[in-house]
């Protein structure tokens, strides 16, 4: 402390130093007729300062000068005419999707330059801006859709007479995968009626211009076929939950246990968990409940030095210790941890932004697995410390942001099954080695169409 204390009243004599010379160079330069001031007729004991040297963001000091003033923009805005576009609007067009956290500039602009050719594009952000869209002569904007999760849904100004539909359609925040595009391109045909996806231009943060003159080469790439499951290096039984009767069914990383449950719906939004005795714990507003039968109560109130809940994602139950641990977003998100037999928070740890969508308890490492939105596999300790850290999201080509919580999953000690989920359909089962610390697909779901009916029962009289 007393070091530190020393260098500061240097650097403040060093300080005082320079503007007592800066001063004297100042009154040196007199107007024509003054008299000389006494300082500037004495010798200097330093040679005279060069005048401050302009740079980008400084003052004429030298010290931090404010941005540059930005003034609105004035743009004339479409209008639009509803949320509910045609359910054919892309029928015979091209499809251009945009589609990212926020953009670097506020007015991002789009250029379509396809003459001859009739585009539907869609712009969705998770942040307001104000699109700027044009098109070069003999390009025809067939509609624009546009998407935002700030409300008011994002202003467009674009060519005259554009018809222009307001809709909910997510957004991304990385670059895009195979699964990512699988999931717009589907999205697109079953709303708007697509027949394919020319363009998927997807970042975290979207470049100020886009210009789009051709469909993307980066598009046959990602509609290729996705790659045949292999024989998993590790086993990894599981059980999930059937989402109407509550029914658990058991799987393994090579698919269900039982031929014909893979049609099942399942129970995959996360955010509550089986405790002993028939409890449920569930995540609410401002913590945990503790749900039994029909009742729901809080667990015991945060302390005052934690801090409060924000954003909570999943909650884990460890029926080893008795402790419920719980993930967050808010601020750079944090882990908590409940003791049930102590009735009363254990402590918090923050997660160093490394934003946690899904937590699973380990009963052989007896440790924890998440999943963050980064597309990284977290080994957590018991203690709730972090144990390793896997980066596989663009290895196993998934998105980690498109609607909604993409994983589930169930570590086991040797193994970890990675369950990729859309809606309430299993779609796909990952293994992770955590010896080798490789990554396997070992089941993929069977084609929609593959799917047996079932003949409707009809009893037969006389």
């Amino acid at each position: 402390m007393d070091a530190q204390v020393a260098r500061m009243r240097e650097a403040a004599a060093r300080m005082e130093k320079a503007a007592a010379e800066q001063q004297a160079i100042t009154q040196s330069r007199r107007l024509p007729g003054s008299a000389p001031s006494a300082s500037s007729t004495q010798p200097s004991s330093s040679p005279p300062l060069p005048p401050p040297i302009q740079r980008a963001g400084l003052d004429g000091s030298g010290q931090p000068a404010f941005g540059v003033a930005i003034r609105p923009v004035d743009l004339p805005l479409l209008t639009s005419l509803g949320s509910k576009p045609p359910i054919d609007i892309a029928v015979d067009s091209e499809v251009v999707v945009i589609t990212g956290y926020e953009t670097k500039d506020r007015v991002p602009e789009v250029v379509l330059d396809r003459p001859g050719q009739k585009v539907v594009l869609l712009l969705s952000t998770y942040e307001k801006v104000l699109w700027k869209v044009s098109a070069t002569p003999g390009t025809q904007v067939q509609a624009i859709l546009v998407s935002s999760f700030q409300k008011p849904v994002s202003p467009v100004s674009g060519p005259p007479g554009t018809r222009l539909w307001e809709i909910d359609a997510g957004y991304a925040s990385q670059v895009a995968t195979p699964d990512a595009f699988k999931g717009w391109s589907q999205m697109m045909r079953s709303r708007f009626g697509a027949t394919r996806l020319d363009a998927l231009r997807s970042d975290y943060r979207l470049a100020g211009v886009q210009r789009y003159d051709r469909p993307d080469a980066v598009v046959a790439v990602l509609a290729l076929p996705p790659p045949p499951p292999e024989k998993a290096s590790v086993d990894v039984r599981f059980e999930l939950t059937t989402s109407d009767q509550r029914r658990p069914v058991t799987w393994t990383n090579a698919g269900p246990l039982v031929p014909g449950d893979e049609w099942r719906d399942y129970f995959t939004r996360g955010k509550e968990t089986p405790g002993p005795r028939g409890t449920t714990f569930a995540i609410s507003g401002e913590g945990v409940n503790r749900i039994v039968g029909e009742s729901s109560k809080p667990l015991a109130p945060m302390p005052p030095s934690f801090p409060p809940v924000s954003w909570p994602t999943d909650l884990a139950y460890d029926p080893i210790k008795g402790v419920v641990a719980l993930t967050t977003l808010g601020g750079e998100g944090f882990l908590y941890r409940y003791d049930l037999r102590a009735d009363r928070w254990i402590d918090y740890r923050s997660l160093s932004d490394m934003d946690i969508t899904a937590l699973a308890f380990d009963p052989v490492t007896r440790g924890y697995a998440a999943w963050t939105t980064n597309g990284e596999l977290l080994l957590i300790s018991a203690q709730g410390e972090l144990a390793g850290r896997h980066r596989l999201g663009k290895t196993m080509g998934i998105s980690t942001e498109l609607m909604g919580r993409p994983l589930l999953l169930a570590p086991r000690g040797s193994g970890i099954a990675l369950i990729q989920v859309r809606g309430s359909t299993v779609q796909a089962i990952w293994t992770f080695n955590t010896a080798t610390g490789a990554v396997q697909l070992t089941w993929r779901a069977p084609p929609p169409e593959s799917r047996p009916t079932v003949k409707p029962f009809v009893q037969r009289l006389g």
